[in-house]
């Protein structure tokens, strides 16, 4: 809601390399969201990346997607789909699609990458009900953990240029379903 609220921390448990802290955010004195916060020290002694980012079209050459009347937060990013475009237009056709998605994704308007705009970024992807099922049924997000797997310096080095993104999903059951993303940058 509009109007005044508190963040509230507690570190639960610290350690020589890591932190584990508990978060809320209270509004009228009620909670209206908490978080889990894990930190850890990086140290620069391995490092090896086994997934690449997939073989796509360059940002240029993929069209932008038009604004979006039915979730408006959508129109904070600029999204360029490759594979697994939303259809927000069609019915339910008793069919299952795809719930893959590859998409590049930017701040709208564009601004430097830092741990704010990405973990915004984290949760942009539409979830993937809604592709598979190509219908608006009741869906929410019921928790969302962010891996922050470069340091703040290396995501500084994306600037303002576009992410690219993947997201999927492997069971749908008892009306929960997972979704995972990746997010590849320079």
């Amino acid at each position: 809601k509009d109007g005044e609220y508190a963040v509230h921390t507690r570190l639960i448990r610290g350690g020589k390399h890591t932190q584990h802290w508990s978060i809320e955010v209270v509004q009228q004195h009620v909670i209206c969201s908490t978080a889990s916060l894990i930190t850890g020290m990086r140290r620069a002694d391995f490092s090896h990346q086994t997934t690449q980012a997939p073989k796509v079209p360059d940002w240029p050459d993929c069209p932008p997607t038009t604004q979006n009347k039915f979730l408006g937060w959508l129109n904070c990013y600029d999204f360029r789909y490759v594979v697994g475009h939303p259809d927000f237009t069609s019915a339910e056709d008793g069919e299952l699609h795809a719930s893959r998605s590859v998409m590049w994704v930017n701040d709208a308007p564009s601004r430097p990458l830092d741990y704010l705009s990405l973990t915004a970024i984290c949760d942009s992807f539409i979830l993937r009900l809604l592709h598979l099922r190509k219908a608006f049924v009741p869906m929410g997000t019921v928790s969302l953990t962010t891996h922050f797997m470069g340091s703040r310096a290396e995501i500084a080095t994306q600037g303002t240029d576009p992410l690219l993104g993947v997201s999927d999903a492997m069971r749908f059951h008892g009306n929960f379903h997972d979704q995972h993303m990746q997010f590849f940058g320079k």
